[in-house]
């Protein structure tokens, strides 16, 4: 599954807003404000609409009343706030069915959100109930096939992602034999750590039980392997460096990493940016051999769907946040990613052409030119921001401004001034110790 175009109408701060994606990662940037969060979250409910096929419909992420865009107008100097319906979430792109259009709305504040297709020639059809009948009842068909149908990955991670344990219950062992248990609130913005942890559990428990009997009949405990559990570890580990294994310790009731310098920690001990990281990956991971149990260890590296990351560099160091992109893909290399994020790295890190950058009239750029520019031409030419504090810019104008003039004695000791501030290797620094250089012996660049 794949999603090719998104359009909002109404939908928060937007009146109009279209947005076309890239087949493998689209990366959002801009500044605060300018509706970044909010494309994911409408990107979400469109996603949710092909839940309510798979009869996951307590997840199908409708569109919620808080959605709806607000005017402020002025009438004989009072202001007035009026609600703006209806609100609507279009998407066209590749779904089960084959290339599909589709749209989610809400006309009303005690109105209910309706699914409809969007025929080639751009009209709205409502899906009836027979209609939606059939359609899942062909994914059912195909889930029980012998070569049962693929199903998509789709999720939503949001800021509040953090890994940590949420007030829900583990899920029964029986509702994971599931397939769709894959979708469990996956376009909440949270991570499921219930759910993960639920699976690993249970998939360990299984791993234990084989090799009790496997030792019981005298077969090599060699013969035993959870094929499962390797995929979700391999494709965690790709995105921790220097990870060896994650798994469930029935020892110690709880999910552990082991690296490959021999040390081993449970996941709480990881850093912020760590448990992140992997938790999403992991995530991913899970849900992917859930949903596709027969593709075994294969299952992480051969989904396909769509993945949501809101600020995908959130708590990792700046050494991390060169390399998450890329790791993330190489981990899944049939997933869709749309992230957003604020970090120069990963912006630098990102491939041509998957940047498009939000301004604050709710316009989406495409920037072509950002792969491998240093962090600070793109907080200044990307971002808007000044790469360093005004004073010390306004100092180092100063500087250049004096050796221009040919005040040097000034000059070297506002160069003393700054280098003390800023290092002797600062860049700017090493630059206007050699223009003074120059200055001094007669011989000033141009």
């Amino acid at each position: 599954m794949r999603i090719d175009e998104i359009r909002l109408i109404n939908f928060r701060a937007f009146e109009r807003f279209a947005l076309q994606l890239e087949p493998r990662l689209t990366v959002l940037v801009g500044r605060n404000g300018t509706g970044k969060t909010t494309v994911l979250e409408g990107l979400a409910v469109a996603l949710g609409a092909w839940l309510s096929f798979f009869n996951a419909s307590r997840d199908d992420r409708p569109i919620p009343r808080s959605a709806a865009r607000f005017v402020t107008t002025m009438h004989d100097g009072v202001p007035s706030v009026a609600t703006c319906y209806p609100v609507r979430v279009e998407a066209n792109g590749q779904t089960l069915m084959g290339s599909a259009g589709w749209a989610r709305e809400l006309r009303s504040a005690d109105g209910r959100t309706t699914t409809s297709g969007i025929t080639s020639d751009g009209r709205t059809v409502l899906l009836e109930a027979n209609q939606v009948q059939k359609i899942r009842r062909d994914i059912e068909g195909g889930m029980a096939d012998t070569e049962p149908i693929a199903l998509p990955v789709l999720a939503y991670y949001g800021t509040g992602r953090l890994w940590r344990h949420k007030r829900d219950k583990m899920p029964e062992k029986a509702g994971l034999k599931s397939r769709l248990q894959g979708y469990r609130a996956a376009l909440e913005a949270a991570s499921d750590q219930k759910g993960f942890e639920a699976w690993m559990a249970w998939r360990e428990e299984d791993r234990v039980q084989r090799l009790a009997r496997a030792a019981e009949e005298g077969r090599p405990l060699s013969e035993v392997r959870s094929p499962e559990l390797e995929g979700v570890s391999a494709a965690a580990c790709a995105c921790l460096e220097g990870a060896r294994r994650i798994y469930y310790s029935a020892n110690y009731q709880e999910l552990r990493v082991d690296f490959k310098d021999g040390s081993s920690l449970p996941f709480g001990a990881l850093s912020d940016g760590q448990r992140n990281l992997i938790a999403v990956a992991a995530d991913i991971a899970w849900r992917a051999t859930q949903l596709n149990p027969s593709l075994g260890a294969e299952a992480p590296a051969r989904a396909t769907g769509v993945v949501l990351i809101d600020e995908v560099d959130l708590h990792l160091h700046p050494a991390w946040q060169w390399r998450v992109l890329d790791d993330l893909l190489h981990a899944f290399p049939g997933l869709q990613f749309v992230v957003t994020t604020h970090s120069p790295q990963v912006m630098s890190a990102a491939p041509r052409g998957s940047v498009r950058l939000l301004d604050p009239d709710h316009q989406a750029h495409r920037v072509e030119r950002i792969a491998g520019k240093d962090t600070n031409t793109i907080l200044e030419d990307i971002l808007g921001a000044p790469s360093r504090l005004k004073v010390i810019q306004e100092k180092l104008d100063e500087l250049a401004r004096q050796i221009d003039d040919g005040q040097l004695v000034e000059a070297k000791a506002l160069l003393a001034e700054l280098s003390s501030i800023l290092g002797e290797d600062d860049t700017q620094i090493v630059a206007a110790r050699w223009e003074l250089s120059m200055a001094e012996t007669g011989n000033a660049p141009d």
